[in-house]
């Protein structure tokens, strides 16, 4: 069954696919070194038994979600449908070369359709659900009061839209098989589709058209949150396994009770002796630790911080989710500087000379002066550098001293916080 239509619409999704991929790659590789340059925290590695039991029973069983009742249900859907029919967007790489594709092994298996039937229903239920929800507690109607007062709506709704389209898309492509035949599942095994197959036409290149869509759509999510490290809202999907397996607690309880050691550098600072180089709280971003930075980047501005903050309830303007975002956005316009002062160059070579040293391909010219001049080997050239055919490199020097532009402490535009791909960090 493969035509030219197959044939282009495939040639496409496989290039989609792979630019797609490279920048996720990137993205997530940045990302780690970000939070990598937080202060230490190694008490939140094990036992790892009891941390992992901790991670299936609250990502599987919504633990926190469902006191929200019909908000943890209808999450619990989009949930699921994200993880377990993970494996149709995989089918659709097939289809669209060949409508009549099915995936090994379990392609044809009964269970494994119903399976897919009944939570992709669940997804486009469930999503219809939570965009009802934020519309109907939407900062225009209820104001302040509103938990999605102060969230960053335009990200909300992009990602909406995208599970809402993938999950037809999935009713869609099943219902098409039906309807043109190219099934031997069982009929109760796609109840749903099955009777949207009714309505629809037998017409394979449509199936391959609804499963390109379904790629580009797939796709595009991902490139946009490749580019927007601080989108919590989608990047919460891969961080919250990671932020709920390195919790406080290894067995799941609040972090409540006593208050912990004050700590500077991941140790415990003696008050009565403190160490010249000890920092007290936290002054500027790189003060917090790893797992702070690893909270902010998980946070899905939700808001039910917010609802439950008293100083938010009694007119006060302070906010607990607001206070993370800005701490969020300004850890991911701040990383290059970040990076670049954390990292340690590969070599270095004094020299002392009665002459200003002369400008050489690799190395900065040190301006001239009366006595001794002392120069430093400032390593590699930025590969942007490299590229733009400059003939001046880009060192971390000189990435920080052009530090302030890169701190404001409220920027969330996509070029601000994928700043990460300058110099400083290639370095």
């Amino acid at each position: 069954m493969t035509g030219p239509l197959q044939i282009v619409l495939g040639t496409i999704s496989v290039l989609f696919l792979i630019v797609s991929s490279v920048l996720a790659y990137r993205a997530v590789r940045a990302m780690v070194r970000i939070i990598r340059t937080g202060q230490p925290d190694g008490t939140r590695f094990g036992p790892v038994k009891s941390r992992l039991k901790t991670l299936a029973i609250e990502s599987l069983g919504h633990t926190r979600m469902l006191k929200w009742s019909a908000i943890g249900a209808a999450h619990w859907f989009v949930f699921v449908g994200f993880y377990g029919l993970f494996l149709t967007l995989v089918e659709a790489f097939g289809e669209v070369w060949n409508p009549a594709f099915h995936l090994p092994l379990i392609g044809e298996w009964s269970l494994w359709n119903l399976f897919a039937d009944i939570i992709g229903t669940g997804t486009i239920l469930g999503i219809l659900y939570l965009i009802y929800r934020r519309q109907k507690d939407h900062p225009r109607r209820q104001g302040r009061k509103s938990r999605f007062a102060g969230t960053n709506e335009g990200r909300g709704y992009f990602v909406e839209a995208v599970v809402l389209t993938v999950g037809v898309a999935i009713l869609l492509i099943r219902a098409l098989k039906v309807s043109s035949d190219l099934t031997d599942a069982p009929a109760w095994s796609h109840p749903i589709s099955g009777a949207l197959a009714a309505i629809l036409p037998d017409s394979p290149d449509l199936l391959t058209v609804v499963a390109f869509v379904k790629i580009v759509v797939s796709l595009t999510w991902l490139v946009v949150i490749s580019r927007i490290l601080n989108m919590g809202v989608a990047w919460h999907r891969f961080s919250a396994f990671f932020n709920i397996y390195f919790k406080r607690e290894d067995d799941g309880t609040v972090a409540l009770g006593p208050l912990q050691p004050m700590t500077s550098g991941g140790k415990p600072i003696d008050f009565e002796d403190p160490g010249e180089d000890d920092v007290f709280g936290r002054g500027k971003i790189e003060d917090f630790t790893w797992k702070g930075m690893l909270d902010f980047t998980t946070c899905t501005e939700c808001g039910r911080c917010q609802s439950q903050c008293p100083a938010w309830n009694t007119g006060k303007p302070l906010s607990p989710k607001m206070v993370i975002m800005d701490l969020r956005d300004h850890l991911y316009a701040k990383a290059p500087t970040c990076s670049a002062r954390r990292r340690r160059p590969r070599r270095r070579r004094t020299t002392t000379s009665s002459s200003p040293p002369t400008s050489r391909p690799g190395r900065r010219a040190t301006p001239a002066s009366r006595g001794p001049t002392t120069r430093r080997r400032t390593g590699r050239w930025s590969a942007r550098s490299r590229r733009a055919g400059s003939s001046t490199p880009t060192s971390c020097g000189a990435a920080r001293a052009a530090a302030p532009a890169w701190s404001s402490a409220r920027s969330t535009s996509s070029t601000s916080t994928t700043s990460w791909t300058c110099a400083a960090t290639r370095c």
